[in-house]
């Protein structure tokens, strides 16, 4: 019996369910247990598909893994999420405004798989790691392109990258911190919401006056 024409449409579509359905078992069993304790078994039996499909949707195990972190670094902030910032039309400082309120908000408020792989990847690096850094490049040099706007720097001076740097540091401190002890000491009173507030106007504050103290004659763009 001949196929309708539109069968291979649904076969793909399928493909695509099947695919994102066993990076998000994956990503969740490697958020509890790390990447190395994960096994292909396992991933399987959460998934209920055999390795033939990993290995047509991934290639490999590692293959899998990678496809894990990048479905978590488009998740906690996407290419199209910065090039939109980007292009806006607000101004510079509202810029980069936004983009720490984006990064609070999509990494910082967030408790899911997501924000454990990464936490996880961070402290321990894989051997994939360079290989989605090396991809995402592109989201970092819109990072870049975004305070170069701001403090009126050329790309090339190495103060650009040590305020982007200083910038992020405060709150990449309280990203690998969830899970410490730490934390746990906090006074009862301690909401963490009111304190990224409080850290997000600390930094921008130290910003702008970073951005005042410049000499004027250096604050040429390239």
């Amino acid at each position: 019996m001949k196929q309708p024409a539109y069968a291979h449409l649904a076969s793909r579509s399928d493909g695509l369910e099947t695919r994102a359905h066993i990076i998000e078992c994956a990503g969740r069993l490697i958020a509890e247990r790390g990447f190395a304790q994960t096994t292909s078994k396992s991933i399987c039996q959460a998934a209920q598909v055999n390795m033939a499909a990993v290995n047509y949707h991934f290639g490999s195990r590692e293959g899998l893994y990678i496809a894990v972190l990048q479905e978590v670094h488009d998740h906690l902030m996407s290419l199209e999420e910065l090039d939109a910032l980007l292009g806006s039309p607000q101004s510079s400082e509202e810029k980069i405004t936004a983009f720490l309120r984006l990064y609070i908000v999509n990494v910082l408020q967030q408790t899911n798989w997501y924000v454990e792989v990464w936490t996880r990847e961070l402290l321990t690096p894989s051997p994939q790691f360079m290989e989605i850094f090396n991809s995402n490049l592109p989201k970092f040099t819109i990072v870049v392109q975004l305070f170069a706007q701001y403090l009126e720097l050329p790309r090339s001076d190495m103060r650009l990258y040590a305020c982007i740097f200083g910038t992020m540091a405060p709150f990449m401190l309280i990203y690998l911190q969830h899970r410490s002890p730490i934390m746990q000491h906090l006074p009862d009173y301690f909401d963490r919401d009111d304190f990224l507030g409080k850290l997000e106007s600390y930094v921008l504050e130290n910003l702008a006056r970073y951005k005042k103290a410049l000499p004027k004659n250096e604050l040429k763009m390239n």
